[in-house]
């Protein structure tokens, strides 16, 4: 996302941007940010993991009434610790907005992820999360459990097997590790509290609505609310929008996720679910990541490849293989595994999924085909 050009002289307060960014109408009593702003409007780039990035505008008032919709969720709060950056939608709402509306300090941990944060002692505490954040939270159990509550907020993507854990071992009474559904176009639709399992429902926020295109089973995300953005191309905000996801609406304002419409496909006729694979590797190898990428295939129509980042010492493509078998059973094999130096990221930590090839250089060029897979397989 980049900064709005602006006659105004630079922030230099505005660690985000280092000074170039635009400052907020005076009206808002809001910090300067790296968003385009224009009026009572602000714009946010969608992070551009599965394609082109598009900016989606929203009101000062939708992102005000989203915020407290959310911190009416989240219980006491006397401080802030956010790993979100803040020139990004989720970090601007609550390591910005938030501290701005219920006035606590924040403390920025996204300016050195890598460091623990020192934080008051005595005061209920909102952290808010990334994916790559909870290892940090896990070095700060023994700080966080002399304070009075903490609150573990956490957007921008699946909760990991990192964020389980840590929630598993932080559990008691003053923990409360709450995860957000959302997009950018739509802002915040439903919380739930993050568990073991990962088919627990959602329940819708207030001002949302579920809307049903059929009377049961799966069905793909529409949504009405009054903070839906409008796309950079239209002049007017949407009633209703239909979001990349396929969900199971459950009674009481509840549903169940299901996964993302473009990460379900089929090879050979067979359904893949391409985010259940990734966990599933991950499972086995906890030292390494993966990516699958949905590819259109001469042959089958739709396929996918694997690439993988690993330490040395990490597992090597034929193990890879081998573990497809512990992991899919009948499923298809991807048409390939790509090793490859790092999988590149945006910075809310969403593999940048159209950039793998092109940006990472393999370690190896052996790409290995399905039919050469299976034959070790069966070996």
């Amino acid at each position: 996302m980049t900064c709005a050009t602006s006659s105004q002289p630079p922030n230099a307060s505005c660690v985000s941007c280092s000074g170039s960014c635009r400052i907020w109408p005076r009206s808002t009593g809001l910090r300067p940010m790296t968003a385009d702003t224009r009026g009572e409007e602000i714009a946010f780039a969608t992070s551009g993991s599965t394609g082109s990035p598009a900016r989606w505008w929203r009101t000062v008032v939708q992102i005000r009434a989203e915020v407290a919709l959310v911190a009416a969720e989240l219980g006491a709060v006397g401080q802030i610790v956010n790993f979100a950056p803040t020139g990004h939608l989720y970090g601007h709402l609550y390591g910005t907005v938030l501290p701005e509306l219920i006035d606590v300090p924040v403390h920025h941990g996204w300016r050195h992820p890598a460091a623990v944060p020192n934080i008051r002692t005595g005061t209920p505490t909102l952290l808010v999360c990334l994916p790559s954040s909870w290892p940090i939270v896990r070095s700060m159990a023994a700080m966080l459990a002399g304070l009075p509550s903490v609150t573990a907020l956490h957007g921008t993507g699946p909760v990991t097997a990192a964020a389980r854990t840590t929630a598993e071992r932080l559990a008691s009474p003053r923990f409360h590790p709450v995860e957000i559904f959302g997009s950018t176009e739509t802002g915040a639709i439903a919380t739930r509290t993050i568990a073991a399992e990962d088919n627990q429902p959602w329940t819708l926020l207030p001002d949302v609505q579920l809307i049903t295109d059929r009377n049961d089973g799966p069905q793909p995300l529409h949504v009405r609310s009054p903070r839906l953005a409008r796309h950079e191309t239209t002049p007017h905000y949407p009633q209703a929008l239909h979001l990349d996801d396929l969900v199971e609406p459950l009674p009481h304002r509840r549903f169940r996720h299901l996964g993302r419409v473009s990460r379900l496909i089929k090879v050979n006729g067979v359904r893949c679910n391409l985010d259940q694979i990734e966990a599933s590797l991950h499972r086995l190898h906890s030292d390494s990541e993966f990516a699958c990428v949905a590819a259109t295939d001469e042959l089958r129509g739709e396929h996918y490849d694997l690439y993988y980042s690993s330490p040395p010492s990490g597992p090597g493509t034929r193990e890879i293989w081998s573990s497809f078998q512990q992991v899919l059973g009948s499923s298809p094999l991807p048409r390939r595994i790509h090793r490859v130096e790092t999988l590149r990221r945006s910075a809310t930590g969403k593999v940048l999924a159209d950039q793998l090839y092109e940006r990472n250089r393999p370690e190896t060029h052996r790409q290995e085909t399905t039919s050469r897979a299976r034959q070790r397989v069966r070996l």
